[in-house]
C-alpha cells in the first residue's frame, strides 16, 4: 500500500470512455491503497460539467486520470480547459492512454499534464506516481509533480 497522506482527502476522478479500462484503473487504485471516492466519467464534457458544478464546501478532487480519445471533448481539450480554468489550474492530471505516440506524450507535457501512463502500466508504477504526488513540496492540495513523468515511452 502506498503512503498517500493528504492526497486521499478528495475524490479521485477517472475520465475514460471505455468502462473496462476505467474498471481496471479503479481496481489498481484500490490495490495501491486509495480509499477515497472515485468518480468515473465517459467523456470529457461530463468531467468538465462535474467540476464546474462542485459545491464550494465539497472536497476538491485530488487527481484526474484522463484518457485522450473520448467523445464530446478529448482529453487534450479537457487538459487545456483545466489549465486555463481558475480553481482547477493546479489539479494533477495523469494522462492514461493506449497511445505511445511520442507526439501525444509531448503534447500532454506541453499542455500541463503531470504524467503520461500507458494503459498497460504496472501497479507499482501507479503507486510510485501516487506516492510522488503525496510527497509534493506543497503542504496542502492541490499537488503537482515537479516534473513531467513518462512511463514506457520510446
Amino acid at each position: 500500500m502506498v503512503g498517500l497522506g493528504t492526497l486521499s482527502q478528495g475524490p479521485f476522478l477517472i475520465a475514460d470512455d471505455n468502462p473496462d479500462d476505467a474498471f481496471l484503473l479503479r481496481r489498481r487504485l484500490r490495490e495501491s491503497g486509495v480509499r477515497a471516492p472515485v468518480h468515473e466519467f465517459r467523456d470529457g464534457r461530463a468531467v468538465m460539467e462535474f467540476l464546474v458544478t462542485l459545491p464550494p464546501d465539497s472536497a476538491a478532487p485530488c487527481i484526474l486520470f484522463l484518457d485522450i480519445n473520448m467523445p464530446a471533448s478529448t482529453g487534450f481539450s479537457v487538459l487545456c480547459w483545466l489549465r486555463e480554468k481558475s480553481g482547477f489550474e493546479n489539479l494533477p492530471v495523469v494522462i492514461v492512454s493506449g497511445s505511445d505516440d511520442p507526439a501525444d506524450i509531448a503534447l500532454a507535457s506541453s499542455l500541463g499534464a503531470d504524467a503520461y501512463l500507458p494503459k498497460t502500466t504496472e501497479l507499482s508504477t501507479l503507486g510510485d506516481i501516487l506516492a510522488k504526488l503525496s510527497r509534493s513540496s506543497r503542504s496542502a492540495p492541490p499537488f503537482r509533480l515537479p516534473e513531467f513523468v513518462t512511463v514506457g515511452a520510446p
